[in-house]
């Protein structure tokens, strides 16, 4: 096995001991018990293109929907040490990367197929983000909260 890679990329991440060669680039042992003892939460940022698709957004898309599988499946795998895995997917959020489109006349059509009637903002999000981050959140494992106005439940197609 060359240095620096794992049979299993995970292995040093969930052992309690050395398993060979080491990913870890400082060559530190493998976290113990004590670290698993403590909770962890790791929250991502999906979208609702990785649910459905849209004409133009095929890279986009595809790499939201990788999130959403891998929220499912890091959710899976280490939930039992104590590490919650979860991702929110908004749906159109008013930002400055955005503005302009979303207040010209094709924004004001995409606004007529959201079903709360406006774009959202970024504290819409507050929410569900205080949600998976406290302790109220601590049964969520390996889900994908949508915030999107209802965006999602008025797909067409």
């Amino acid at each position: 096995m060359a240095a620096g890679v794992l049979a299993d990329p995970y292995a040093n991440a969930l052992n309690d001991g050395p398993t060979g060669a080491r990913a870890d680039p400082y060559d530190r042992p493998p976290p113990g018990p004590a670290v698993w003892e403590r909770k962890y939460e790791v929250d991502s940022l999906a979208s609702v293109l990785g649910f459905g698709v849209s004409k133009g957004t095929v890279a986009y898309a595809a790499a939201k929907a990788g999130v959403v599988q891998l929220t499912k499946a890091l959710g899976l795998e280490l939930a039992f040490k104590g590490v919650r895995v979860n991702a929110i997917a908004p749906g159109w959020i008013v930002t400055d990367l955005n503005r302009d489109y979303l207040t010209s006349e094709q924004g004001a059509a995409i606004t007529r197929e959201i079903p709360v009637g406006r774009f959202g903002e970024e504290r819409d999000l507050d929410g569900a983000l205080l949600l998976l981050a406290s302790d109220a959140g601590r049964f969520i494992a390996g889900a994908t909260i949508v915030v999107d106005g209802g965006q999602m439940v008025a797909l067409r197609g």
